[in-house]
C-alpha cells in the first residue's frame, strides 16, 4: 500500500502533536510538584517562625499587644509569599 505525501504529512503532524502533548503533560506535572514543594517549604518556615515567636513571648513575658503585633506581621509575611 502506497502512502501519499499528503497522508505522510498528516501522520507526521498527528504524531508530533501526540509527542508535544505528552511532553506538556509531563512538564505540567513537574511544575505542579515544584509548586507543592515550595508551598510545603513556605509552610514549614512559617510554622518554625511561629513556634519561635510563641516560645520567645512565653520566656520573656512579652505584653499581649506586642505579641499580637508580631503575629500580624508574621501573617502578612506568609500572605505575601503565597
Amino acid at each position: 500500500m502506497k502512502i501519499t505525501k499528503r497522508q505522510l504529512r498528516r501522520i507526521i503532524k498527528e504524531e508530533k502533536a501526540k509527542i508535544v502533548s505528552e511532553i506538556s503533560a509531563e512538564q505540567q506535572a513537574a511544575y505542579a510538584e515544584q509548586d507543592r514543594l515550595e508551598d510545603e517549604r513556605i509552610l514549614q518556615e512559617f510554622i518554625s517562625d511561629l513556634e519561635e515567636l510563641v516560645m520567645t513571648a512565653l520566656q520573656n513575658e512579652v505584653p499581649e499587644h506586642e505579641a499580637a503585633k508580631q503575629l500580624m506581621m508574621l501573617g502578612r509575611s506568609l500572605r505575601s509569599q503565597v
